[in-house]
Parts: structure tokens; sequence; C-alpha cells
């Protein structure tokens, strides 16, 4: 088989029209965007108008979450006692914090024997407020508090349920922050046929890898120099592999110089250029756009 490179560009802002777009269309490249549904129309976001233009053009668009939420557990960073409304944990928490955590999801602390749901009713710097106080005592070292499936759920089908009503077929998710645990994992594989970042790291996929098991890793200027570039190029055509790179183009660490690089790089080793649902072999959504070679 051939080796296969996808670029995906994380988000949704407009600047994947105005930056990246017209790279992919001089090339007549295709590429995969994962969009946040409830951010779409924020501003220096993407219109739906804008989300469809770009699976008329011959991309994919993936889903980045419903509302881009951590699904990975955090640590508590203080022991917890009985009557406690209040959890220090150890992982960014912030009172603006509109994304990894949501004011009204319900979480659960557990230690491995006992769970206890609870719903996020405040967020401070570092600090969870709930609606109503833990009635158990929980040791900080053994502790985490973690999403309930009802919320991954929420995040994973339910972000699927709302690009679909967009009118495209999202096949692929990209997991917000590149996290998730195992239980993420199993419902993501149940609504999607393709998990593009269910690792991070810097070599391609080996042919023949599970395309709901794939990693990737970041064109970014401050992740890949040009030598390393050209390097994961190159052992993508030794393996016969598949690449993932990724980028968010409302960052300054994302050009039209440094995709026009991984592009030129990829066509000048005769590496197809796909979208994500194509490694599954699909293609779900069929626009007038690049085919990919």
């Amino acid at each position: 088989m051939a080796s296969r490179l996808a670029l995906v560009f994380d988000d949704g802002p407009t600047s994947d029209r105005s930056l990246v777009a017209p790279v992919l269309d001089a090339y007549d490249a295709p590429a995969t965007f994962a969009v946040v549904p409830t951010w779409l129309g924020a501003e220096n976001h993407l219109t739906t108008d804008g989300v469809r233009a770009l699976a008329d053009a011959g991309h994919e668009i993936a889903t980045h979450g419903h509302r881009h939420r951590r699904l990975q557990a955090m640590p508590l960073a203080a022991d917890v006692a009985p009557g406690d409304e209040w959890l220090a944990v150890d992982g960014r928490v912030a009172p603006d914090d509109s994304v990894r955590l949501l004011v009204g999801d319900t979480h659960e602390i557990t230690d491995g024997d006992r769970r206890r749901e609870v719903t996020v009713a405040a967020l401070e710097e570092g600090r969870v407020g709930l609606d109503a106080p833990v009635d158990a005592a929980f040791d900080a070292s053994a502790t985490v508090l973690r999403p309930t499936e009802s919320t991954i759920r929420d995040e994973l089908a339910g972000g699927r349920d709302a690009v679909d009503d967009l009118g495209v077929d999202p096949r692929t998710v990209v997991f917000p922050y590149d996290r998730a645990d195992g239980r993420a994992m199993r419902i993501a594989r149940r609504t999607h046929d393709v998990v593009a970042n269910a690792a991070v790291r810097s070599l391609p996929n080996l042919p023949g890898r599970d395309p709901t098991d794939l990693r990737r890793f970041y064109l970014e200027t401050d992740h890949l120099r040009p030598a390393e570039i050209e390097t994961y190029l190159d052992r993508i055509v030794e393996t016969d592999g598949i690449g993932i790179l990724a980028g968010h183009s409302a960052w300054e660490t994302v050009t039209a110089d440094r995709i026009e690089m991984v592009l030129a790089g990829a066509r000048g080793r005769d590496i197809d250029l796909v979208r994500c649902d194509e490694l599954a072999g699909i293609r779900c959504q069929t626009g007038d756009g690049p085919a990919g070679r």
C-alpha cells in the first residue's frame, strides 16, 4: 500500500479558510478540519456555512468534541473530608474556564474502589466547587476527579450528532487536548470510524494500524524544525506508513510557508495526501474538491 499523509487542523477558526484552504487548493490536496460545533459562529471561528464550504471543497469535517472538554482524569491535590464542597485538583482549572470543565457537568470522585458522582457548580484557580457536600473521605494520593460516562458520551456522541446536523457525516474524531482515558476510547470507537489522536508521537503509524488507534504529531513551528519534518516524511516512505500532522491555524506556529513545506515534501516523495476518513477505507463526505493523490 502507498505511503499516506493526512493533515488535521483543530478547533475551526476562520483562518482554516483564509490561511489553510488556499495553500491546500494550490496543491490540490485534501485535509481534515476538526470542529467544535458549539464554537461555530463565535468570534474568529467558522460559521456553519464556512464548515459546509470546506466540505463542499472536498475536505473532511471531523468532530473535536461537543464543547471541547477534557476527557481524562485529574488527580486531587488535597485530601477530601466528608462535608467538603470544594476539591483541590492537580490540573489547569480557572474561574473563566469554559472548556476543560463545565459548570453543570457530572463528574465522579474515585479511588478505584469507591465512586461518588458530583456536579460541578463553580470553578476557581486550581479548585472545583460542587453542588453538594461530599459524603466520604478520599486520600488525594489515590483519588482522581474524572468526567462520568454520560459527560463523555455527550462530548463524543453529542459532538458527532451536532456536526451531522450541519449536513456532513463525521466519521473521524479528534480528542480535545489529545487527552482521553479508556472509557473515552471505548465510546469514541463506538461512535466514529477513525480516532486521529489516540496518541501523540513524532513517528508515523505503521501500515495496517487500527484506524481507531492512530497517533499524530504537530507540523507547528514550535514542535518540528524543517529537518525533523523531512525525517518524518522519509519515515513514512521507508515504512509505507501513515503520517498524521496537525496544527492550529489560529496560532502563530502555523504559517502558510510551513503548510506548503509539508505538502511539497510529501508530493516530492510520492506520498498520497488523504483525509482521515480514507484511512478507514471510506470517504463519506463527497465534495467537488481535491480527491488527494
